[in-house]
């Protein structure tokens, strides 16, 4: 499916809007002390941001697997994000 540049601008902040609420949804269960489920809303909110990512550029997934495949393809094993921390978040270690 072919977006315009305003419908991709507002599915790509809806995506970075639902990053930002399960990112506090991690620090909330952090100071309840469950660890386990904060790192699952951390590996949603950066699913998320990079959907977010992806739609800016003009691609748009429906799995998992093809976004964290498209984002080490276009932005780790380019430089433009550093290799480690994309290993660790997308892990979900």
């Amino acid at each position: 499916m072919t977006f315009s540049d305003e419908e991709r601008r507002q599915l790509a902040a809806m995506r970075m809007a639902r990053a930002d609420i399960v990112l506090a949804d991690a620090s909330m269960l952090v100071d309840r002390g469950s660890t386990l489920s904060a790192v699952n809303r951390c590996y949603y909110a950066m699913f998320y941001a990079a959907s977010a990512l992806a739609i800016r550029d003009d691609c748009d997934f429906h799995k998992h697997r093809a976004v964290i495949s498209w984002f080490n393809r276009e932005y780790v094993n380019t430089g433009r994000f550093f290799a480690r921390v994309w290993q660790v978040v997308s892990s979900g270690v």
